[in-house]
């Protein structure tokens, strides 16, 4: 695993971005102030303080004080990084993300989206 902040984009320079030119800078002051790390820290502990129970990407919102692209892209960030797993399972019809210790047996997706089937 890479030290914080995880930046696995633009070869290893960013944490990621939305698409636009504001977002791209955003991110990289971001990643660059120190924002993106502590973004980072506090996810996995709320994951891992999920318990069993995880946290879905709505719960980290409300958890962290984090809009949904925050929180879902600092999940992504942390399951491309193996530091936390993304249950087969939804809560609210969203997935649960835990640590590696809660995931006990229950099925698991690989980092990516996953597209529906027609």
């Amino acid at each position: 695993m890479t030290a914080f902040p995880i930046t696995p984009y633009d070869g290893g320079t960013s944490s990621g971005w939305s698409g636009s030119d504001t977002s791209h800078e955003r991110a990289l002051t971001d990643d660059a102030n120190g924002t993106t790390s502590a973004r980072q820290i506090r996810a996995q502990a709320l994951v891992d303080a999920g318990g069993d129970d995880g946290l879905t990407v709505s719960e980290l919102c409300d958890l962290a004080d984090l809009h949904h692209g925050q929180a879902s892209g600092v999940l992504s960030n942390l399951h491309k990084d193996g530091r936390i797993f993304r249950l087969a399972e939804k809560r609210n019809k969203q997935k649960i993300y835990v640590t590696a210790m809660w995931v006990m047996g229950r099925p698991t997706e690989a980092y990516g989206r996953q597209k529906p089937t027609p």
